[in-house]
């Protein structure tokens, strides 16, 4: 063989190490993200799961939120109403993280987060809700609240 053949294989060679080597770390990315969507969507969970243990730990703030549940507000005393308010935009904050996140969650996921915000943004204005109050959220998630619970 001449030196320009092994050149040749040489060349080829290469070329099927580099592909191998894209492939490889195609799947190594597929996997890290699988893991890192996992991971993002535990965090979220975990906050939510934080709040209601608050919630659910505490008798008062138990029937003040199923109150709320069940749209039989008009009973509560103010400071219920404020107690409430409270939950309502600790459970937003926690929505709004959802939605910072709804590209690396996944759709299914970021489904259930935006329905949870509606349905807390909901609650709010039923309450009266401000836009003081809101302004601990973003901007942008405000927005979105906005344009997609109204």
């Amino acid at each position: 063989m001449k030196l320009s053949d092994w050149s040749s294989i040489a060349e080829i060679a290469s070329g099927l190490a580099v592909v191998v080597t894209l492939v490889l770390l195609l799947i190594g990315i597929r996997d890290n993200t699988e893991v890192t969507r996992a991971s993002m969507y535990f965090a979220l969970i975990d906050s939510i799961n934080e709040a209601d243990r608050a919630i659910w730990s505490d008798a008062e703030l138990s029937r003040i939120f199923m109150a709320s549940i069940r749209g039989q507000t008009d009973d509560l005393t103010e400071l219920d109403v404020d107690r409430l308010r409270q939950i309502l935009v600790t459970s937003l904050r926690n929505m709004e993280k959802g939605y910072f996140a709804r590209d690396l969650i996944g759709e299914a996921e970021w489904e259930r987060f935006r329905k949870s915000t509606c349905r807390a943004h909901d609650r709010g204005i039923s309450i009266g809700l401000s836009a003081i109050e809101l302004d601990v959220l973003t901007e942008e998630y405000r927005d979105f609240i906005s344009q997609t619970c109204i």
